[in-house]
């Protein structure tokens, strides 16, 4: 049935499964309307859950239960998370009573549903409520008959979201005390509430208890008066504050009326809420599976006509009852205590508050209780309580002293084991016997070893301690006594290893935390057996890489052989690798060059009398071929072939006589006007000498004056056997004599 702000009936429905009856507990809006969860009875024996879904006009989207004719699985709880859902109520696999937790969920993966008992079979436990919480588990609470304080006690289950129990916690007194809902807090705690026979006002009284996040009590409160308020639900508000509705006999128009209680996130209200404290046990339970898919029923649309009730008013507590005694009274053990009604006031009962059974049902009356104890005086409307301290008369102790020393028990100094009794005066003007039972500690003497490195050093004996040997320490054990520790320390020795090691020029090796290439000494330090330094000193030297050049030089035509046995008759580079006896490479090259042999021809003229020198330094005069052999100046054959022509040389005589006063044409050009040898030299047409020598006598001139005259037209010869006819003067020279 849907309603408006205003309670008018907006629409409503029915939906019958057409079984005995069926139990709607739990209505929620999800993506596609209402979504309605509750029990579904198909005998008086067995029960299905029972799923509803419907938009939000109310037409029926879907109507199915889920369980086994015959096998109870019965819910009475339910939450949901977006379109997830969790029932809880009770279950098994058979008709009998005895029944355990049952939970059926789907997170969208699929429907999964177990029961939680004892694994026993006896007893009834019952879920009545269930929560989603913020980690994707759930919380369930509800009673149980299998564990707790006596008859039904409300529980807290906490599974994770595969339904792994994480913890359980159940809370109770002698009498039944039952949860009907639960809810998670901001701190992460829960708050969970139902009906408590065991604590409270009186009769049945609702409760609220909040827990932290593993089910530890913080506060429980107990709402009602000495009538009886039943629980039937509750709700959690935004703040964590909350709800809890039901009924009461206690207040109201008469009979039942319904009863809300709205306490703040601290469990207060009005001042009608009442302390108390649950017994809380652990317990373990036994999670097994249940359940298989149900079946789809049907609806019908209903009509109801809406009904306006009024009538409500405000509950207000004010107990009027007081006691001679106060709340806190002590009283020594073996006496008496008045318990008095105020005023003479009749009609008043004594009981044990944790039982509620009859102490005397009297207004006042003397009572010697043997223990602490709190006590409840009631009548119809008014509860109050009053609690009997006792002090015990006798105590027991135990007092250890030191060896030597004493303490004052039993009437003086005592330094010997045994129980020494003493009686004192306690706070309360009661006699307290304490019996102290002596011990006497000997001093601990407590050998132990110690170790050290060599230059490391330990505190003992008061000091920084570097040497081997005994030492002594005087501590005070845990009884105050004196605790001798014998220290005999060893010294461990540093162990220094020199090691050698060599690599090839130009490789490396880990040493001193880094790759080496240098030679040196390299330190690595290591722990020993004994847990002291180990040091490693390293020379590490570098074995030579060899790279041998030679350089060879031959002569045209010649050969050299090479590193390795080969022969080389060109110029070039020829290397040879090796590896060296420290495994190092080694190379040796060898540089060739080819030096040429020379041979030459040469033809030389030299004059005759002249003489050439030839290539080995010698002189030649004569023609012929001469061949010399000589060594170039890399050391190769050379061969030079001369040729020598000898060119003649001319020596020429001549004599010639001169006149007198004449001269001479010599060959060299020059006149010579008097006797003598004159030498002249000429160079041929092949650069030889020629000589000309040439004697010259000069012989005698004679000057004759012949004085002729002749007649005109005559003639005369002259010496020289010409003629003139002419006047003149004629002069003959004769080169021969004249007879």
């Amino acid at each position: 049935m849907k309603l408006d702000a205003n309670g008018t009936i907006v629409w409503q429905t029915t939906v019958d499964n057409g079984t005995l009856y069926q139990d709607p507990y739990a209505i929620f809006e999800n993506s596609m309307g209402l979504f309605i969860l509750g029990a579904n009875s198909v005998s008086r024996s067995g029960g299905e859950t029972w799923i509803v879904q419907l938009d939000l006009n109310g037409s029926l989207i879907s109507n199915a239960t889920r369980g086994t004719s015959g096998t109870n699985e019965y819910a009475y709880g339910a939450d949901i998370s977006g379109d997830d859902y969790i029932m809880t109520g009770s279950g098994n696999q058979s008709s009998s009573w005895d029944k355990d937790i049952y939970i059926v969920q789907d997170h969208g993966s699929g429907v999964s549903s177990w029961t939680y008992g004892d694994g026993t079979g006896t007893g009834h436990d019952q879920g009545r409520d269930v929560a989603f919480t913020t980690d994707g588990g759930a919380i369930i609470t509800g009673y149980t008959e299998t564990w707790g304080a006596g008859g039904r006690d409300a529980f807290l289950l906490k599974i994770d979201s595969l339904g792994a129990v994480q913890w359980m916690e159940v809370y109770g007194g002698g009498l039944d005390d039952e949860a009907r809902f639960v809810g998670q807090t901001s701190d992460g705690g829960y708050v969970f509430g139902g009906k408590t026979s065991s604590f409270g006002h009186g009769g049945l009284d609702f409760f609220a208890c909040k827990v932290d996040s593993l089910g530890s009590v913080l506060w429980t409160y107990a709402y009602g008066e000495t009538g009886e308020e039943k629980s039937l639900s509750g709700v959690m508000g935004a703040s964590d504050n909350f709800a809890i509705i039901g009924v009461t006999t206690s207040f109201g128009a008469g009979l039942k009326d319904f009863y809300s209680v709205f306490a703040d996130a601290n469990g207060e209200t009005n001042g009608c809420e009442q302390a108390f404290t649950f017994s809380q046990i652990t317990v373990t339970p036994v999670k097994a599976s249940l359940g298989t898919d149900g079946v789809a029923g049907t609806s019908s649309t209903s009509s109801f006509t809406a009904v306006t009730r009024t009538g409500a008013h405000d509950v207000i507590c004010s107990l009027t009852l007081a006691l001679e005694v106060s709340n806190d009274t002590t009283i020594c053990l073996g006496d008496s205590i008045l318990l008095l009604s105020w005023n003479s006031l009749t009609g008043y009962n004594w009981v044990d508050s944790s039982t509620f059974t009859p102490v005397l049902s009297t207004d006042s009356f003397y009572y010697a209780p043997s223990d602490t104890i709190t006590y409840a005086v009631y009548n119809a409307t008014d509860t109050v309580y009053v609690t009997v301290s006792t002090i015990a008369i006798t105590s027991s102790d135990s007092l250890y002293i030191c060896t030597g020393d004493s303490v004052f028990i039993g009437g003086g100094w005592q330094t010997s084991a045994g129980s020494y009794i003493d009686t004192l005066l306690a706070v309360g003007g009661c006699d307290s016997i304490v019996t102290t039972n002596l011990g006497v500690v000997s001093v601990i003497t407590n050998p132990v070893s110690a170790f050290i490195c060599i230059f490391d050093s330990v505190f003992l004996q008061g000091s920084w301690q570097t040497f081997a040997g005994t030492y002594y320490d005087t501590l005070l054990a845990g009884g105050g006594c004196d605790s001798v520790i014998i220290t005999v320390l060893t010294i461990g020795a540093v162990n220094f290893t020199p090691v050698t090691a060599s690599i090839c020029l130009g490789d490396s090796v880990s040493l001193a935390g880094a790759f080496q290439t240098t030679a040196g000494t390299y330190h690595d330090t290591l722990s020993n057996v004994m847990g002291c330094d180990s040091v490693i000193a390293t020379t590490l030297s570098l074995d030579s890489t060899y790279f041998i050049s030679f350089i060879a030089t031959i002569c045209q035509g010649d050969s050299v052989q090479i590193t390795g046995g080969s022969f080389a008759t060109t110029s070039g580079i020829y290397p040879v690798f090796f590896t060296t006896v420290n495994g190092c490479d080694s190379v040796i090259s060898t540089t060739v060059t080819v030096d040429p042999t020379y041979s030459s021809s040469s033809a030389l003229n030299i004059c005759q009398g002249d003489s050439a020198q030839l290539p080995n330094g010698s002189y030649s005069a004569s023609a012929g071929i001469y061949i010399d052999s000589l060594l170039t100046t890399t050391g190769c054959d050379s061969v030079f072939i001369t040729t020598i022509s000898v060119d003649s040389s001319y020596v020429f005589s001549i004599s010639a006589s001169i006149c007198s006063g004449d001269s001479l044409l010599l060959p060299s050009g020059l006149y010579a006007n008097s006797a003598g040898t004159y030498i002249d030299s000429f160079i041929t047409v092949v650069g030889c000498d020629s000589m000309f020598i040439t004697a010259v006598a000069v012989d005698s001139a004679y000057s004759f004056s012949v004085s002729q005259t002749i007649c005109q037209g005559d003639s005369i010869q002259l010496p020289g056997g010409s003629y003139v006819s002419t006047a003149r003067r004629a002069v003959t020279v004769l080169s021969s004599p004249i007879y």
